[in-house]
C-alpha cells in the first residue's frame, strides 16, 4: 500500500511541470495564431483596396471591422509625410493598413506598410 502511494506521488510530481508546459505552449500557439490570421486578414485588405480603390486618386482612407478576431483595420492611401527623408522623391506614396486590438485588456496595434511608386501621378500640394 505504501509503494503504490509512493508511486502516485511520483506520478504526479512528474505530470505537474509537463502540464503547466503544456498550457504554456497551447497558450502561445493560440497568440500566435490569431496575429499570424490578423496578419492575413490585413494583408487580404490591402490586396481588396488596391483593387478598389481610384487609381487616380492620391489620398484614400477606408475602415473595416472584423467582429470574429474583435478588431478594426484602418487602410490609408496617402503621400509620403514631409518629415520623412523619402517625401523628396516625386510620385511617391504610402499604402498603410493598421490593425487595433485588446488583448488581456491593453490596446493592441500592427501596421503593413506598403511604398507605392506611381508614375505620373503627382501629390496634391
Amino acid at each position: 500500500m505504501t509503494e503504490a502511494i509512493i508511486a502516485v506521488a511520483i506520478v504526479g510530481l512528474m505530470l505537474v511541470p509537463l502540464i503547466a508546459v503544456q498550457m504554456r505552449v497551447r497558450s502561445s500557439v493560440g497568440r500566435f495564431s490569431d496575429r499570424y490570421d490578423r496578419t492575413l486578414q490585413m494583408n487580404t485588405f490591402l490586396e481588396e483596396m488596391q483593387r478598389t480603390r481610384d487609381p487616380e486618386a492620391t489620398e484614400f482612407v477606408f475602415e473595416k471591422k472584423i467582429p470574429y478576431l474583435e478588431t478594426n483595420l484602418m487602410y490609408e492611401f496617402k503621400p509620403v509625410p514631409e518629415a520623412s527623408a523619402l517625401s523628396k522623391l516625386p510620385s511617391l506614396f504610402l499604402e498603410k493598413v493598421t490593425a487595433t486590438w485588446r488583448q488581456e485588456g491593453k490596446a493592441r496595434k500592427e501596421v503593413l506598410l506598403y511604398f507605392v511608386f506611381k508614375p505620373g501621378l503627382e501629390k496634391a500640394q
